[in-house]
């Protein structure tokens, strides 16, 4: 088994050498039709700007494609997979790398990606914020931490710092009112010297966050945040809508029998994108908000409490949890408390919204 497993390794190496010499001779024709962005089509480039010799991942997904071909700029076959590993040259510069796909009728689609590669002297791609002279610890695990990372961003101690908002419809600008939230953030923020993304769109779920069939996608997230993420803040608040996908894929009574089952799905996905964040840029500090209570509480809310509450003290990380703190798990009162805060069943009027933002704000702003 030891000289079987070195083996292998070798006639792979060779089994692509083969290829190479192959594929390289390929006629591509320019002439091919454009991508159609409307199938799904997702780019997607870890880093987009490297260093001499260091490795870059590139990968193209498209639904309907069925067949993947990557060659260089000198027209050398790169790999044949959705997903390749490109050695950058040691000479700087701008490369192109051409990928040829084939959809299921036959239709060869051309598209190219423009990598910037610099000398290893360059540590443009290194660049960390400067080491903050109030005290903070990054990446946050607490809301005091928060604090201290925007009193640092005041004072200047902090470069690029950036504050993602990361949502479905309640945080959505095409969405009824919901932005009022994020905009309510965003001012306060800036006061600060922090500057605010909104990354958020009707009915999305972590499903199509982490398989980046529907932005925002992981790869969207990714690109916002700048260096390593030691100078971001994102605020993570999905999964009620995967929940609600799988409640409508079966009976309420199938529902209830397999809720565990469900929560274990959501909560994995849950992580997952939080990995994946960590994974790519390790030191970008997360904090969760627990999603919007709906407003009879029986849809699903308290399994989301939950599943945050968990995920929470697993990773170690800030939960808002504004549906318990705030919306005393949903006991509601004979005088109708509540009753102003809701717009349908899960989407607030502006004095919800308002309640919300205060909430938050109360959490992060230093005292």
């Amino acid at each position: 088994m030891k000289i079987l497993f070195p083996l292998l390794i070798i006639v792979a190496i060779f089994q692509g050498c083969g290829n190479s010499s192959n594929e390289s001779s390929t006629n591509i024709d320019n002439n091919q039709k454009e991508i159609k962005h409307e199938d799904k089509l997702q780019k997607t480039v870890y880093p987009k700007r490297i260093h001499s010799n260091d490795t870059v991942s590139l990968e193209y997904t498209q639904n309907s494609v069925i067949s993947y071909k990557w060659y260089d700029q000198h027209g050398n076959f790169l790999g044949d997979s959705s997903k390749i590993d490109w050695i950058a040259p040691t000479t700087p510069g701008e490369y192109h790398i051409k990928v040829v796909t084939i959809d299921k009728e036959g239709e060869k689609t051309t598209d190219i990606i423009v990598l910037k590669v610099v000398s290893n002297d360059d540590k443009s791609t290194d660049k960390q914020p400067l080491t903050p002279s109030t005290k903070v610890n990054i990446p946050i695990h607490s809301f005091d931490d928060i604090k201290a990372f925007l009193l640092a961003s005041k004072q200047g101690d902090i470069k690029e710092a950036t504050y993602i908002c990361l949502g479905d419809s309640t945080r959505a600008k095409s969405v009824l009112n919901s932005q009022i939230y994020f905009y309510a953030i965003k001012d306060e923020l800036n006061k600060y010297n922090i500057k605010s993304i909104l990354e958020a769109r009707r009915g999305h779920m972590l499903k199509q966050f982490l398989d980046e069939s529907e932005h925002p996608t992981l790869g969207d997230v990714i690109d916002d945040i700048p260096s390593d993420g030691s100078s971001t803040l994102l605020e993570l608040s999905l999964g009620v809508n995967d929940l609600f996908s799988f409640r409508d894929s079966v009976s309420y009574d199938e529902f209830k029998l397999n809720e565990s089952y469900f929560k274990k799905r959501i909560k994995g996905r849950l992580i997952e994108a939080i990995n994946k964040i960590k994974e790519y840029k390790p030191k970008t500090s997360i904090f969760l908000v627990t999603p919007n209570p709906t407003r009879d509480w029986e849809n699903g809310t308290t399994l989301m409490v939950n599943i945050y509450k968990e995920v929470a003290r697993e990773k170690n990380l800030p939960l808002a949890n504004f549906a318990h703190d705030r919306m005393k798990n949903g006991q509601t009162t004979e005088d109708g408390e509540f009753d102003g805060w809701y717009r349908d069943w899960i989407h607030f009027t502006d004095r919800g919204l308002n309640e919300l933002s205060d909430y938050i704000l109360s959490k992060i702003l230093p005292d």
